[in-house]
């Protein structure tokens, strides 16, 4: 089990965001793609990272994104992701995600205490690795 990875590569598609003097509010819209110990896939449409950030520049990161994949012996599955951080300015952002699942080999993920490390990748593009805690 410990074996388990999941990298989201992360294309943003759009964002709403509002600020004022005490913080900054955005909502981040993004599609992509997955590879994972259980296959590939895709994020379907609806991905949205909420952000919350005040005058100091910390705060906290809330993705919710559905996927869709297929195992190598051609079975589709899904894997939906609640992905949460608290950000710190000068820090190394590490999340805190949940994944639940419909494939039955992969339902331990829903009980699973995992870790993810957040990484650019060009313009507009991030990849989040989610990994098994140790």
């Amino acid at each position: 089990m410990n074996d388990f990875f999941l990298d989201v590569r992360v294309n943003l598609t759009g964002a709403q965001e509002f600020s004022d003097e005490k913080q900054r509010i955005c909502m981040v819209f993004f599609g992509g793609t997955f590879h994972s110990t259980y296959g590939d896939g895709e994020i379907l449409p609806g991905g949205t990272d909420t952000q919350h950030f005040g005058q100091d520049g910390s705060g906290t990161l809330s993705a919710r994104y559905m996927m869709r994949g297929k195992t190598e012996d051609g079975r589709e599955f899904h894997f939906f992701v609640q992905n949460d951080a608290v950000v710190t300015q000068g820090e190394e952002t590490v999340t805190t995600p949940q994944v639940f699942t419909d494939l039955t080999e992969a339902k331990w993920l829903e009980s699973a205490k995992l870790t993810g490390t957040l990484q650019g990748a060009g313009e507009g593009q991030l990849v989040i690795r989610i990994v098994c805690a140790k």
